[in-house]
């Protein structure tokens, strides 16, 4: 059972090391930066996103997906102040998720 799948070209691995090796290989230009083990990314970037999805299993992947279809993020507006006389309203987030 191969449970580590390259999400550039669908080739199965059972080992994720072999598949992170696949991906600097054939996939340069999406190969994972070498990174601290306490590194922790504060903002999440498209590319970043490609990059971290790679090194899941396919169960947890499937699940990920699953979660991200199944949830529903409603925008909430974002009020600027245009005016110094005027209060600037109590607006903790942008956006809230919103249950399936």
């Amino acid at each position: 059972h191969r449970s580590f799948t390259c999400i550039y070209c669908n080739a199965g691995f059972t080992l994720k090391s072999n598949m992170e090796r696949h991906i600097k290989r054939k996939h340069p230009e999406f190969a994972r930066p070498t990174r601290s083990r306490n590194f922790i990314p504060s903002i999440v970037t498209p590319n970043m996103q490609k990059q971290n999805i790679s090194t899941l299993s396919d169960e947890t992947r499937n699940a990920l997906r699953h979660h991200v279809l199944n949830t529903k993020v409603q925008q909430v507006p974002v009020y600027r102040n245009f005016h110094p006389d005027v209060p600037f309203p109590n607006v903790t987030n942008a956006f809230k998720i919103v249950g399936p």
